[in-house]
């Protein structure tokens, strides 16, 4: 006979997935949201033979967006592993809606295999087990909304940790190495493994994950796997990820961009502009976190569960930036924390930990973030990062509880003393990889926003020049002369004379090339020919061109080419200004990655960069 407080539990868990059923599941198939059109339409390049290394182009990736009819959305693929491409190679072909509801029933039956799973796992019933992840709020709402993954990579990560604790080294190896192929940050489960003495659990999970790399190279191309790991991979890894100022990104790395890098429209104010303290402090907070962590942990399996908890939280508060959907990796850590205190029959610290899943995936928080975020308080926002300091916390005093371990416990410091010694090593390894850029490019555009790309210019007195911007969801086209245009999409504009902008729109899943007149603001479809975007001066005597995202200038006469550009952020659209006496070109620099501005270089006063 099924007891009071099992019956009081499946009303409730049927009555919330209901009103979820009701309110995020079906309006989630209705619309495309952010990160959805990522999967959808990288696998679609793939299926149409188109070069996956565009994708890492954000004009282009958006551009290819409206091929495939997605309109009103402006995304970045730059964050997303070629894997990812792979996803949706099934049902990439179906509209993008259709594609979207598939892929939400797929998500709400990996949700269902979560909640199996941890209820085989734990002393909670099946119901309050799903109870907890409706409780995740935005974690879980926000998967179905943006059509996201990571529901995927927490099943992945929930049957690594059933057949770990079962014993079975191979199964969990295999659910743990997609997991990490899929997503990265579950690869700090690595450390897990390595000082537990788990080694066939390490070596299979590294092995397992090499293997299943071989046909994800072959689907989607070596180039653009060798572009994304030696290009990409350590510029993301160091947060330069989209708006990366933004305190809504909830990261430690984050709030050391916020606090020390500079970036004139951006981040005008940092405490300090020092690439040096950004490395010690990221560097000292991965090493000490880690170090700390792996101090309470024990050979044998006594505190698996609550091991575990700790490395879910670990894999939160390294990442370098935290989204709102990644948070359901943090449901197991608080599944298995509330375990621990309904042994100790401390239900008040199960409601706080439930309290704090829910606030953190809240619109409380959001207000909280919004409220202070533009303000000298700015670091009270981090709301989710505090709350991940705090479960750490808790965590690492509930193994100290059950091993007897204190902090600073000799082990604790001999292993601070060699994560100290990497701390060293790390920073002047990453100091010296990562110098300032020392070009002398000038920011054009104080108040720019987050992507200014394809600038045109036409010499004048004084020079005019457009460029597109990302607004409402469109490319639109803005200059320096007070002209906007946000009527359509605008790709690859050309200022032909002070009256007259030609350029490229997408309508009805196609290119179409129109004329605009600047005095009515009108556009017509055009079957003229222009010259594209001159990256020759005038009288042919200098070329700009890119090379692995660097701008060289190469002296045609005098058959000489000199580097305009440093640093390790990607440069592109150049174009000559001023009567061919400067480049104006866009930069990512102090950016994420692909969210340029306009910067220019004064070709009268430039030194070879080496």
């Amino acid at each position: 006979m099924i007891s009071k407080n099992k019956l009081i539990s499946a009303v409730l868990f049927y009555l919330i997935a209901a009103l979820f059923i009701a309110f995020v599941f079906v309006p989630s198939v209705k619309n495309i949201y952010t990160d959805y059109p990522n999967y959808y339409v990288s696998s679609n390049m793939l299926l149409d033979g188109k070069d996956l290394k565009t994708a890492y182009d954000n004009v282009e990736f958006n551009r290819q967006l409206l091929f495939y009819g997605i309109e009103g959305q402006i995304v970045s693929f730059m964050p997303y592993p070629p894997v990812n491409a792979i996803l949706f190679l099934p049902i990439a072909k179906y509209e993008p809606l259709t594609a979207k509801l598939i892929w939400n029933i797929f998500n709400a039956i990996f949700l269902l295999i979560c909640i199996y799973v941890l209820w085989r796992l734990t002393d909670f019933d099946f119901y309050t087990i799903g109870i907890i992840f409706f409780l995740s709020g935005y974690a879980l709402i926000n998967n179905f909304l943006f059509g996201q993954a990571y529901l995927l990579v927490l099943l992945c990560l929930c049957l690594s940790i059933y057949f770990m604790i079962q014993g079975k080294d191979t199964l969990s190896a295999l659910f743990m190495a997609l997991s990490i192929v899929l997503k990265f940050y579950t690869v700090f489960f690595i450390f897990l493994f390595i000082f537990k003495k788990r080694f066939k659990l390490l070596i299979y999970t590294i092995a397992i994950g090499l293997i299943l790399y071989i046909p994800v190279v072959l689907i989607t191309g070596v180039d653009v796997n060798l572009f994304y790991y030696t290009k990409l991979i350590f510029r993301l890894s160091d947060g330069w990820v989209g708006t990366v100022y933004a305190v809504e990104y909830q990261s430690f790395i984050t709030l050391l961009h916020k606090l020390f890098n500079y970036e004139p429209a951006l981040n005008p104010y940092p405490l300090v502009n020092s690439v040096i303290l950004f490395y010690i402090f990221k560097y000292l907070f991965v090493c000490g976190v880690l170090c700390v962590s792996i101090s309470y942990l024990k050979k044998t399996n006594e505190n698996i569960k609550l091991e575990i908890s700790l490395f879910c939280i670990i894999s939160m508060l390294l990442l370098p930036l935290n989204a709102s959907y990644q948070f359901v990796v943090l449901i197991p850590a608080i599944i298995f924390l509330c375990e621990h205190y309904l042994h100790d029959k401390d239900y008040i610290m199960i409601g706080s930990l439930l309290f704090i899943l829910l606030f953190i995936n809240s619109p409380a928080e959001v207000w909280v973030v919004n409220k202070v975020k533009d303000t000298v308080f700015f670091i009270l926002g981090y709301v989710k990062l505090f709350a991940l300091f705090y479960l750490w916390i808790l965590n690492m005093r509930i193994l100290g509880e059950r091993t007897g371990l204190k902090p600073f416990n000799p082990y604790m410091k001999k292993l601070m003393l060699i994560g100290g010694i990497h701390v060293v090593g790390l920073t002047i390894m990453s100091s010296l990889v990562n110098l300032p850029t020392d070009d002398g490019a000038r920011n054009v555009l104080s108040n720019s926003n987050y992507m200014i790309s394809m600038p045109s210019v036409l010499n004048t007195e004084p020079e005019k020049f457009i460029y597109t911007e990302c607004t409402n969801g469109k490319f639109t086209l803005n200059s320096n002369f007070g002209f906007k245009y946000d009527k359509e999409n605008v790709f690859y504009p050309l200022l032909v004379d002070s009256e007259i902008v030609v350029f490229e729109t997408v309508i009805n899943k196609k290119p179409v090339n129109k004329i605009l007149n600047i005095r009515s603001g009108e556009s017509a479809v055009n079957d003229k020919i222009y010259p594209a975007n001159p990256s020759i001066s005038r009288n042919g005597n200098l070329k700009c061109s890119i090379i692995d995202g660097q701008l060289y200038l190469e002296d045609v006469k005098n058959k000489t080419i000199t580097r305009l550009t440093s640093g390790r952020q990607i440069n592109s659209y150049p174009v000559f200004a001023d009567n061919d006496s400067k480049i104006i070109f866009c930069s990512d620099r102090f950016r994420g990655v692909g969210f340029t501005t306009l910067y220019e270089i004064d070709l009268n006063n430039i030194q070879a960069v080496k």
